[in-house]
């Protein structure tokens, strides 16, 4: 699976599963719905099919991996799927910016 989708499905499955369980905020709640809306979900997903549902429909559109990606990436700093889409830029499909990285231990390339 392409890192980019596959980390944007990671940050909406995030997001879901801490609306699901009243853990998000109120603005974690209101990315959710408008994530939800672009997504084409008319109602809320079952939590078991919803990646494999997110990453088809992100894989199909360049477009819409942009609209989540900004979504998720407004949502208010310290959320979990802020943190893990924070940092991306995603243009085309592609990442084009990946932050800063930060590595501990032995790293070798």
């Amino acid at each position: 699976m392409d890192p980019v989708i596959a980390t944007l499905t990671a940050g909406v499955t995030v997001l879901a599963c801490e609306v699901s369980k009243g853990i998000a905020s109120a603005a974690g709640s209101d990315t959710w719905t408008r994530i939800k809306s672009l997504l084409g979900f008319s109602k809320e997903p079952e939590l078991a099919e919803l990646a494999p549902q997110v990453a088809n429909l992100l894989a199909a559109s360049p477009e819409l991996q942009m609209q989540v990606a900004e979504l998720l990436q407004q949502s208010p700093q310290g959320e979990s799927a802020q943190q893990i889409v924070g940092s991306i830029k995603v243009e085309n499909g592609k990442v084009v910016i990946a932050g800063q990285i930060n590595v501990s231990g032995d790293f070798n390339m």
